[in-house]
């Protein structure tokens, strides 16, 4: 054989012709895989707002913010502010609770890529404690030897 008449094909190009669809299959399925995930990440919407004492109007700290039995939820921070976020879209019960002050209820509803802002005035509230009995005997105590 001349070298005239040879010619060359790099490694690069001689692949097999049944390797073709596999990469096409996994190409596929990594498409189908990552989908369903950008879908689902617009269907969610997120929740923000300010927590004030609504005697003073001061910023309330540590109060828990939550959606009633979807488990999302977020404490407000010093400045009173709060966020949650990857909300599912629909109407959802909003509830705030902290220690001393009354709980609030509010409906809310989330659509989709947007935040919904709900600021909650939340007044005091003493907690009612059950009382305590403690009874003894007198003249039953000894003195340590």
């Amino acid at each position: 054989m001349s070298a005239a008449s040879f010619t060359h094909t790099p490694a690069r190009q001689r692949r097999h012709p049944a390797y073709a669809p596999c990469a096409t299959m996994a190409v596929l399925v990594l498409i189908a895989v990552a989908l369903p995930t950008g879908v689902s990440a617009q269907a969610t919407g997120a929740i923000t707002g300010a927590v004030k004492q609504s005697g003073n109007l001061r910023p309330l700290s540590a109060a828990q913010v939550y959606i009633s039995g979807l488990g999302l939820g977020s404490l407000t921070g010093d400045n009173g502010r709060y966020l949650v976020s990857s909300v599912p879209v629909g109407t959802h019960q909003l509830v705030l609770e902290r220690i001393g002050f009354r709980t609030v209820r509010r409906q809310v509803t989330v659509t989709a890529g947007e935040t919904q802002v709900v600021d909650f005035s939340v007044a005091e509230e003493a907690l009612g404690l059950e009382e305590i009995v403690v009874t003894g005997e007198a003249g039953a105590a000894r003195r340590r030897e």
